[in-house]
């Protein structure tokens, strides 16, 4: 999935490199409808990582509750280590990155928009 939104990112991005203009030589109306489709993809990338989070929770939840009544709890042994650990919350880390694409199309549109 990831790599899904990484290309579409960046073709959105290479439509702005193509150009042999600057920045400011392009169409505002152009430049905006391409910085708003890289803001939409960015969002929906960001939004589709939280559906998965909370899918993946939800299963986790589930797996917990069914090995309640098995004799040994892999999964809640393994979830105690992983709290006691420092890297125990990395995946937040995954989340900024559709964050800095669209902030990207943000500051492309207003540089253009205030030039």
């Amino acid at each position: 999935m990831t790599a899904y939104y990484v290309s579409a990112v960046s073709a959105i991005l290479a439509l702005l490199a193509v150009k042999e203009r600057s920045i400011a030589d392009i169409d505002t109306s152009v430049l905006l409808v391409i910085c708003g489709a890289g803001l939409l993809v960015s969002m929906l990338w960001f939004f589709t990582l939280r559906f998965f989070r909370a899918l993946f929770k939800a299963k986790l939840t589930v797996l917990a509750r069914m090995e309640e009544t098995l004799p040994y709890q892999t999964f809640a042994s393994e979830f105690a280590l992983l709290r006691q650990s420092a890297g125990r919350n990395w995946l937040w880390f995954e989340r900024l990155v559709p964050i800095v694409f669209g902030l990207a199309f943000v500051v492309i549109a207003a540089i253009r928009l205030f030039i």
